[in-house]
C-alpha cells in the first residue's frame, strides 16, 4: 500500500481494513466448487497478516482458481498482487521448478511423504535460512561492537536477542 511507512505501527491495521472482505470472496467461491459447502470452505484457507497472506488448499488447481478470485476483488479496492512477491507452491514437491514449501513469516513450512501416519505426509515448520542468516548477523554485529567489553555486559546484551529470537520460534 501507498502513504504509509513499511514497519510502520499502523501498517498492519489498515492493511486488515483494506483486505477486509477477501476471506469472505474466499468463501462464496469455496462455495461454488464440487462437493459439500461446508467442507469446502473449510478445506480452502487464508491465513492473512498484515499485507501477507496464504492460501491452503490440497488441490493446486484451486489454489489458481483462489488467486484469481483473489487478483479480481484486489482489483475492485485499487490493488494488485505483485508477480515478484506471489509464489505458487507446493508443500510435497517441486511445482514449476519451486523447491517444495514455503516461507512466511520468518518460517518455512514443508511436508515429507512418510508410510508411518494415516495422512501419508509430516509436516515440519522452522525457521527459514533468511531468519536464521539475519539472527546470525545481529548476533554477530553485537559481539564485534562489544569485543571489549566485560563478559556480563556482552551476555546482557545478547540475552534479550536470543531469547525473544526462541520466544518467537518456539511454536
Amino acid at each position: 500500500m501507498e502513504g504509509t511507512p513499511q514497519g510502520g505501527v499502523i501498517s498492519p491495521l489498515l492493511a486488515n481494513i483494506a483486505l477486509h472482505g477477501m476471506e469472505e470472496q474466499l468463501n462464496k467461491f469455496a462455495e461454488t466448487l464440487l462437493g459439500r459447502k461446508g467442507q469446502n470452505q473449510k478445506a480452502l484457507t487464508l491465513v492473512p497478516y498484515a499485507d501477507d497472506f496464504v492460501i491452503l488448499h490440497k488441490d493446486i488447481e484451486v489454489v489458481l482458481q483462489a488467486k484469481t478470485v483473489i487478483e479480481e476483488w484486489l482489483s475492485q479496492v485499487g490493488l494488485i498482487l505483485k508477480p515478484e512477491k506471489t509464489r505458487i507452491a507446493h508443500t510435497l514437491e517441486e511445482y514449476e521448478g519451486n523447491k517444495p514449501g514455503f516461507n512466511f513469516l520468518g518460517f518455512t513450512i514443508r511436508q515429507w511423504k512418510v508410510k508411518s501416519t494415516t495422512q501419508g505426509f509430516k509436516t515440519l515448520i522452522k525457521p527459514s535460512s533468511k531468519s536464521i542468516k539475519t539472527h546470525y548477523q545481529k548476533l554477530a554485529e553485537i559481539c564485534d561492537k562489544n569485543k571489549t567489553a566485560p563478559t556480563r555486559a556482552l551476555i546482557a546484551k545478547l540475552n534479550p536477542v536470543i531469547r525473544g529470537w526462541a520466544n518467537y520460534f518456539s511454536s
